[in-house]
């Protein structure tokens, strides 16, 4: 009885296998349909309807892809084609994905005349145009959310504020000492730049260290340089933000690190939570670095070094959206700006660019988990259907 069961068990198996086949791959058998017609129609960009449907060959036997597998595709529309079915006409269109590496005979209705809506997979995103302030692009914009080390930004622009002033220089030398900022360097999770005992470094060795190797202890050693201590930086970059308009922010942290980093430091904010970690949006994040390149467009100079030698230190840029890195896109004149990462916030990336003739442009990507793609697909956009030019 049991071997009875089995057997029939097999045979039902096997005929949903080919049921499922059948309607997965056959369901528009060419004996089924008779054409009635087939023209070539100008090229028409189009998108999915929703997530049914699929695309066929030519002879409508077999399924060549599902449209749900590729949400956020144009289809342009060479070829129209009348079918009669059950005495019925349909209409089907051959489509072709921009990069032409999928085609096929959709029915019309599971698609919607005009390009697919743009789509990046980071969680918030902006773009900004530099000269102007006005923004091109918002993707959850306004959501208060870590940002990561993308925050040394209003660091540095205190930074370079007191460089500029008269009695400070870029030789200035900047006060490292303590274990804290010391042990931090060493770290394999929050250090980079490493700093040695007895050693004087300057500002600007620090400076590049913390926008090129994104240094922790390089720039809470810079933050405690311009206004006296810890504690008075993360105050004096509270204040930054609302004397730019941008309220509602929440800053604990110089360097970008939550408290769960900082608490074995010494650099924990006092009275804060002991996982607190700063939250801003990606809008504020754009308008910060609109405020450091307007005022200081000299920072280029060194977000767009890929690798530099600094007190006999190599620094290195992970930033693989600059000329000669992976993700280049030679066309968008990438120069900057910064990036980021921790566990909460994923990865982030501030963009900057600047095409010969166009204005200054600026990106912001947060929590994703490929900020460099992302990023030159969201400057892509932002040229192809903004004006940007001087």
């Amino acid at each position: 009885m049991y071997r009875k069961f089995l057997s029939v068990l097999t045979v039902l198996t096997v005929f949903v296998a080919l049921f499922m086949f059948s309607t997965t791959n056959s369901v528009n058998a060419k004996s089924t349909y008779k054409r009635v017609s087939i023209s070539n129609v100008r090229s028409t960009a189009y998108h999915n309807k929703s997530n049914s449907g699929a695309a066929y060959n030519q002879s409508h036997s077999r399924c060549a892809f599902l449209l749900k597998s590729h949400p956020h595709t144009s289809w342009y529309v060479t070829k129209k084609e009348t079918l009669r079915h059950n005495r019925a006409n349909a209409v089907y269109f051959y489509v072709r994905s921009g990069n032409k590496k999928y085609s096929g005979w959709v029915w019309q209705q599971y698609l919607t005349k005009g390009g697919a809506p743009f789509w990046i997979k980071s969680t918030h995103a902006a773009a900004i145009d530099v000269n102007t302030g006005k923004f091109l692009y918002n993707k959850s914009a306004t959501a208060k959310v870590p940002v990561a080390s993308t925050i040394k930004l209003l660091t540095i622009y205190n930074v370079l504020q007191k460089v500029h002033s008269k009695k400070y220089s870029w030789n200035s030398i900047v006060n490292t000492s303590g274990s804290g900022l010391y042990n931090m360097s060493r770290s394999y999770a929050c250090g980079g730049f490493v700093l040695k005992h007895g050693v004087r470094y300057t500002v600007k060795q620090l400076y590049q260290a913390a926008l090129i190797d994104s240094s922790n202890a390089a720039v809470i050693a810079l933050g405690r340089w311009v206004s006296g201590s810890n504690v008075k930086q993360v105050q004096r970059m509270r204040s930054q933000l609302n004397s730019w308009g941008l309220r509602g922010n929440y800053i604990v942290s110089v360097s970008g690190l939550d408290n769960g980093d900082l608490n074995g430091y010494g650099y924990r904010y006092p009275g804060s939570s002991a996982y607190a970690q700063n939250t801003i949006s990606a809008h504020d994040m754009a308008v910060v670095a609109r405020n450091v390149l307007n005022k200081y467009p000299e920072v280029n100079q060194t977000t767009k070094i890929n690798n530099l030698k600094v007190h006999g230190q190599w620094v290195h840029n992970v930033n693989t959206t600059l000329p000669g890195r992976k993700y280049n896109v030679r066309s968008l004149y990438i120069n900057g700006l910064k990036n980021g990462y921790t566990p909460r916030a994923g990865y982030c990336l501030i963009g900057s660019s600047q095409k010969p003739g166009h204005h200054k442009l600026i990106t912001v990507v947060i929590h994703d988990d490929d900020m460099s793609s992302d990023t030159t697909a969201l400057m892509t956009h932002v040229y192809k259907y903004h004006s940007l030019k001087n």
